[in-house]
């Protein structure tokens, strides 16, 4: 699987800079019993982990079946794709210059697939400096 690893939200002291919370009023889950109650909870956004860590927490639902999925670190997120698109242009540069000398008459096919990669990878490597910047301004 391609891709850097996506961190989540939410570790009080995470070295992306997201912001102290206060975890004062997040109740600690001791048992499987608690924990399903606490889930079930439409108010819930977070999920407190340790002392020192709390997880923001999305109700998703996807074909009728009801899920959870911790929030992403936005600035991982964006970045991730963003270097995953490094290792395509590579691949579309090769493939857009084996088109020319082959096949002519397909290039402007090759050339959308090259812009599209490029544009990827510069749009999302400027979502991933906006969202760290984010992070910075709210610490």
């Amino acid at each position: 699987m391609k891709g850097t690893k996506i961190h989540f939200k939410g570790n009080e002291y995470n070295s992306d800079g997201d912001r102290p919370v206060r975890l004062d009023s997040v109740p600690k889950i001791n048992s499987d019993k608690q924990l399903k109650k606490i889930l079930r909870d439409k108010n819930l956004i977070f999920f407190k982990v340790t002392d020192k860590e709390l997880l923001g927490i999305n109700r998703l639902k996807f074909k009728k079946k009801n899920f959870l999925m911790l929030e992403p670190n936005p600035v991982t997120f964006y970045f991730s794709l963003a270097f995953d698109a490094v290792s395509q242009l590579e691949d579309a540069r090769n493939q857009f210059t084996n088109t020319l000398h082959k096949d002519p008459s397909s290039k402007t096919a090759m050339f959308s697939y090259l812009f599209k990669v490029s544009s990827v990878g510069i749009i999302f490597s400027f979502f991933a400096l906006e969202a760290y910047k984010v992070v910075l301004e709210i610490s």
